[in-house]
């Protein structure tokens, strides 16, 4: 894979980080430290939004040469071992700082689309990961695969229609089951299985290289100055994330960052436990830090600290997952599926 897509991961990550941390102290100290530099909810929307415009494209990449499967068995091995340990972790820092399991609806473990809020708060990110990842699964079959251009295109007149036809249908953070497919938040996803489909044409592979990197300074001017879009800007958003995409995906790395590459590895564990570190760093420490943008540094050092090791565990759980998989003597197994 192309190291600026591993890029891409760990600027998604970093710019929910900023956010969320930024949000918790303006919280306690009643000051945001990113108000200084631009709009917090900006970063979130675009970091949220660059996870689901990457998956859209790995998907579709995917259905069009994975048994349904296999593609199931790495799908549930990537989300869920390192969801369950996240939520390990939390339930031991509550156990040892609160004393007590957090007050939560265990059905909100299934990431299925219940509109439930996780400990973790940011499971309704992983509802919409879900429903996409069912969806796409369908087009593993080798009768629907070559349909699945065509899906990605009335998926997209769906998303508008309901959302400028139906009020806004479903763009809430916790839609319903039904509504899910429709929101706004799914844009990013199609667009970027339309860009995986975009880039067998060799045209606009040129046209990627000569535009995405106006695309790229766009999308980061946004994510300084901009607010969470709705309409016609979420369009433009999505777009350009796509655009950006699309550059990362046939552009050769023409600079090395290490420490994009290992953000980018990690980029699930950061996601995944950010939110309660943060939390639990704040409540222990804000009596005794009277500076807001000082507390900040803290609690982002070791939302990210924490999420790079969760990280490290999450790609090798993966990787094992994937190695028993293969030594699975049935027909779930990956290795009679076609593995290599």
């Amino acid at each position: 894979m192309n190291a600026y897509v591993q890029y891409l991961r760990g600027i998604a990550a970093i710019f929910v980080v900023l956010h969320h941390t930024s949000l918790r102290v303006e919280q306690t100290y009643g000051a945001a430290p990113l108000d200084a530099i631009g709009n917090g909810h900006a970063l979130a929307y675009l970091g949220v939004n660059l996870f689901y415009c990457l998956s859209g494209y790995l998907m579709a990449s995917l259905a069009t040469t994975t048994p349904i499967l296999t593609f199931a068995w790495h799908r549930l091995a990537r989300i869920y071992p390192a969801f369950f340990m996240a939520i390990g972790i939390t339930f031991a820092l509550c156990l040892i700082f609160a004393g007590g399991l957090p007050e939560m609806n265990w059905w909100s473990l299934t990431l299925l689309p219940l509109q439930l809020y996780g400990p973790l708060q940011v499971e309704w990110t992983l509802n919409y990961e879900l429903a996409f990842y069912a969806l796409t699964a369908v087009f593993c079959l080798p009768a629907a695969r070559r349909f699945h251009l065509h899906f990605l295109v009335v998926w997209l007149c769906c998303i508008l229609i309901a959302y400028y036809g139906f009020d806004g249908f479903g763009t809430s953070q916790f839609p319903a089951f039904y509504e899910l497919p429709f929101s706004m938040w799914s844009l990013s996803f199609v667009l970027g299985g339309l860009t995986f489909h975009a880039l067998k044409n060799q045209s606009f592979r040129n046209t990627s290289m000569k535009v995405g990197p106006y695309a790229l300074v766009l999308t980061m001017a946004f994510a300084l100055f901009g607010s969470s879009p709705s309409g016609y800007q979420a369009i433009m958003v999505a777009t350009l994330l796509a655009m950006v995409l699309a550059f990362a995906f046939t552009t050769t790395a023409a600079w090395r960052s290490r420490t994009l590459n290992v953000l980018g590895n990690a980029s699930y564990g950061i996601y995944l436990i950010h939110q309660v570190v943060s939390a639990f760093a704040m409540s222990l420490l804000a009596h005794k830090i009277s500076s807001p943008f000082t507390m900040w540094v803290i609690i982002l050092a070791l939302s990210l600290a924490s999420g790079l090791v969760l990280g490290v565990a999450d790609v090798e759980t993966y990787k094992r997952l994937r190695r028993l998989g293969a030594r699975i003597p049935s027909r779930l197994a990956p290795q009679a599926m076609g593995i290599k």
